[in-house]
């Protein structure tokens, strides 16, 4: 007991000895001219954002730096990167795609969240302002690294269990466990036609595109968003796979559009392809997302579709 809590308090004060290391505005000490922008700038749908000028991407972020300081929220760091696009004399961003991180030492944070957008500006004054919507948030769930993967084809098989615990029990060294809808989740990438004893089998997804790495990291995201919300284009140092738990989702590429429903899986593109995943059914996107990337490389990197 004695130790825990001193691990705790140490790490409090490691985090607690400076401010967090991502970059904040403050409104209060910016030009108040600034600030009106920010407060105006609209979230606009790909149809809009097209015919406006790109002023390139800006990230915004949000950190509880202090136990005691308010959660960070993906809507505050929307607001940090509208103020930075302001800056740039924007008028508008595209929807942003934002990440939410537990205790991180790298951004010395408790929380936090990192949200990416593409500051933009009218090509031709408008009477009307676009409608402000709201982009995909992403949340990672669980991550490992490995140093090897299993013999190709690769699968990942979807599984529930009636509690994290019997899921980690079942877990091997290519699983991940995540708790999601509800739900205790099994992720293992591996040969197809596999079981786990004691487990509900959702889906199997798969063969993935194959991924060449010194070393792999195998992650699981959820993903929301309202319809019509988009991520930036982006590419990933790997493949990643789709599991549909409400809604439907689209992922469109230089090849065309994949969509995956309610119930079902996709096994998604290769490395390095640029993609943009939208919220296109009628109902709220709620996903799961399964990754092997290079662990080497940056997880997701801003890109364009022709």
């Amino acid at each position: 007991m004695r130790v825990g809590l001193l691990a705790v308090l140490l790490l409090e004060l490691t985090l607690a000895g400076c401010g967090g290391f991502v970059p904040t505005q403050k409104p209060e000490s910016m030009d108040r001219a600034i600030v009106d922008a920010a407060s105006k700038i609209a979230v606009v749908p790909p149809e809009i954002a097209v015919t406006m000028q790109s002023l390139g991407e800006v990230v915004g972020y949000s950190c509880r730096n202090m136990i005691w300081d308010p959660e960070a929220t993906a809507d505050t760091a929307t607001y940090q990167l509208k103020l930075v696009a302001a800056q740039r004399g924007a008028t508008a961003i595209s929807f942003p795609t934002c990440v939410e991180e537990a205790v991180t030492l790298g951004k010395n944070c408790w929380q936090a969240f990192t949200c990416q957008a593409v500051a933009l500006r009218s090509k031709a004054q408008s009477n009307s302002s676009p409608p402000a919507q709201q982009g995909v948030v992403v949340k990672p769930l669980a991550e490992r690294q490995v140093e090897t993967l299993p013999p190709e084809p690769l699968f990942w098989r979807v599984e529930n269990f009636p509690n994290r615990e019997q899921a980690q029990a079942a877990a091997g060294p290519w699983s991940l466990v995540a708790e999601a809808d509800g739900h205790a989740w099994l992720f293992t990438l591996g040969a197809g036609g596999g079981a786990s004893p004691g487990a509900s089998k959702v889906a199997e997804v798969g063969p993935i595109p194959s991924v060449a790495a010194p070393k792999f990291l195998l992650r699981i995201n959820e993903a929301r968003g309202s319809p019509g919300s988009v991520t930036p284009v982006h590419t990933h140092p790997g493949s990643e796979a789709f599991y549909v738990l409400s809604g439907e989702q689209s992922i469109r590429t230089a090849g065309g559009v994949m969509r995956v429903a309610a119930g079902q899986a996709g096994a998604g593109h290769g490395a390095d392809t640029p993609m943009q995943v939208s919220s296109s059914g009628s109902a709220d996107l709620h996903a799961l997302v399964m990754f092997v990337v290079d662990a080497t490389r940056p997880f997701s990197s801003p890109a364009k579709l022709p």
